[in-house]
């Protein structure tokens, strides 16, 4: 476990509790990794590597806020892409929770979901990992017609999967039937940041720089508007409060692809471009 010497980069509500609480995400990392090399074979393990995997991705968040180095921010995030990597290895292999509800035997995929392979995905581009990007875009996450996939759904919506199959084109070489660029995207108006995204993944398939930095500019306005209403426990539970990491991933994969510059990149307190280097 490493301290800050740097000043920390957000100093909203509740800020003297994040220290505390990096320790003690940096501790469950390390009871879930030596439990995990313990129990190969258990039937719980794929809870276990996602447990994992939300410790990595607290931790990288927290020392984004906190002041870390930048290069241990991508670290963890690349730590949190591998684990949840290994989720969806284990897909279909935990016991349903509710087995009063279900048929004896019956599987719980919740756990495998596209919103949490978007972010898997986004955390690996962002990191430098486009080889464990195209990996976690590979797998099936949620099986088709999953009941925890609704425009209502607290798990996964309907967008999100859409988004994870916009990646295969681009990160696996599928091809997606297009023969030239969409005119606009079918997600409902109110899915807004995935809409962003959407456009994104567009703008790089149809190699527009100009619709990429608009979207862009769009997904980070959205991002710090909408986290400016967050509750002070919401501060602290919300995956994009610190970092728009969606937004990193993706400009990642941009400047890999060459549509922008650098230079071209905004700054933005929950958009650290320098982390790109």
């Amino acid at each position: 476990m490493s301290d800050s010497t740097d000043p920390p980069r957000i100093t909203d509500c509740m800020f003297e509790s994040l220290p505390g609480t990096l320790r003690k995400a940096e501790e469950y990392a390390q009871q879930s990794i030596a439990w995990i090399d313990d129990n190969p074979q258990s039937e719980r393990l794929q809870g276990r590597y996602y447990s994992l995997c939300l410790e990595y991705r607290a931790i990288g968040l927290l020392k984004y806020a906190l002041g870390y180095p930048l290069a241990e921010v991508s670290e963890a995030c690349e730590r949190c892409a591998e684990s949840y990597l290994s989720v969806l290895d284990l897909r279909g292999t935990t016991p349903h929770p509710e087995v009063n509800r279900n048929a004896a035997g019956e599987k719980d995929y919740s756990l495998t979901n596209s919103r949490h392979q978007l972010f898997g995905i986004c955390s690996a581009l962002l990191s430098g990992r486009e080889e464990l990007a195209a990996q976690l875009t590979q797998r099936e996450a949620e099986p088709r017609k999953a009941r925890f996939v609704s425009p209502t759904s607290s798990t996964c919506r309907p967008y999100e999967v859409k988004l994870v199959r916009a990646f295969k084109p681009l990160l696996l070489g599928e091809e997606d039937g297009l023969a030239e660029k969409p005119k606009g995207v079918n997600l409902p108006m109110s899915a807004k940041r995935g809409r962003w995204m959407a456009e994104m993944q567009i703008a790089i398939r149809w190699n527009d720089p100009r619709m990429f930095l608009e979207s862009l500019n769009a997904l980070l306005d959205w991002h710090e508007k909408n986290n400016c209403r967050r509750t002070s426990y919401e501060f602290h539970t919300d995956i994009d409060h610190f970092l728009c990491i969606f937004g990193l991933g993706l400009s990642r994969l941009a400047l890999d692809r060459r549509l922008i510059e650098f230079e071209d990149l905004p700054e933005r307190v929950c958009y650290p471009r320098d982390l790109l280097l």
